[in-house]
């Protein structure tokens, strides 16, 4: 399974961006963008398969090529898939799941894995600088964040970037308020979910059943990630 490569260039003159962005065959029919937090790794992390992280296109293949070929390194990949697919993180349907979307990491900075370092409210702002770069490449007509804390700042940021936007409130999930933004980027607009993030302490049940339900516009873009490769 390989990434879309016809966005490469473009992707690689977006500054702050390290790691070229996963995109699916088909993600041009669904429009829906993922965005995880940050790559963990350390000196051996990734030995057994030859990934390096300081190749461009370590996400492609440290992560995702790694999930959907089969291995359960993570719980955060098996408990998005079952928060999209209600349930199903099958080896059989991963192909599918990510031939349908893109995805890449919100900080670009390699987080040290023996002492499982968090990304600094820094690393979170910076990372702001790059995701409208990204939109305005893939133009995703959905954006789902795995992980809640970016959006400290995103509001200064947008604000910053002379970028207009809405949000919409709702009630907690799973000890969590989701987040929900309209962002206009180039005149094209972005429909921008936050979820708690899906490594710990995670109801993919509870997610589920906010992505899914029709007053949270999220019916349309699941229904596009469940879609059959044509």
């Amino acid at each position: 399974m390989e990434s879309e490569k016809k966005y490469d260039e473009r992707f690689k003159s977006i500054d702050g961006l390290k790691w070229l962005p996963w995109v699916g065959k088909n993600y041009d029919k669904t429009g829906v963008l993922i965005i995880a937090e940050s790559h963990y790794g350390g000196k051996t992390e990734f030995e057994a398969d030859g990934s390096d992280n300081t190749k461009e296109d370590f996400t492609r293949e440290a992560f995702v090529k790694r999930h959907a070929d089969g291995e359960n390194m993570w719980k955060m990949p098996n408990n998005l898939m079952r928060a999209v697919w209600k349930g199903d993180c099958s080896v059989g349907n991963r192909k599918i799941f990510w031939g349908n979307v893109a995805f890449y990491n919100h900080v670009q900075k390699l987080m040290e894995l023996a002492t499982w370092q968090r990304p600094s409210d820094e690393d979170f702002r910076n990372g702001w600088d790059v995701f409208p770069e990204v939109v305005k490449i893939l133009k995703p007509d959905y954006c789902l964040f795995v992980g809640l804390q970016a959006f400290k700042s995103f509001g200064d940021k947008m604000q910053e970037k002379g970028l207009s936007f809405e949000g919409k409130g709702f009630e907690k999930i799973n000890r969590v308020w989701p987040r929900r933004y309209t962002l206009t980027v180039d005149g094209h607009k972005t429909e921008i979910t936050g979820i708690k993030h899906t490594s710990r302490y995670f109801s993919w049940k509870k997610w589920y059943d906010f992505l899914s339900n029709k007053n949270n516009n999220w019916t349309e873009p699941l229904e596009r990630c469940r879609s059959k490769p044509q």
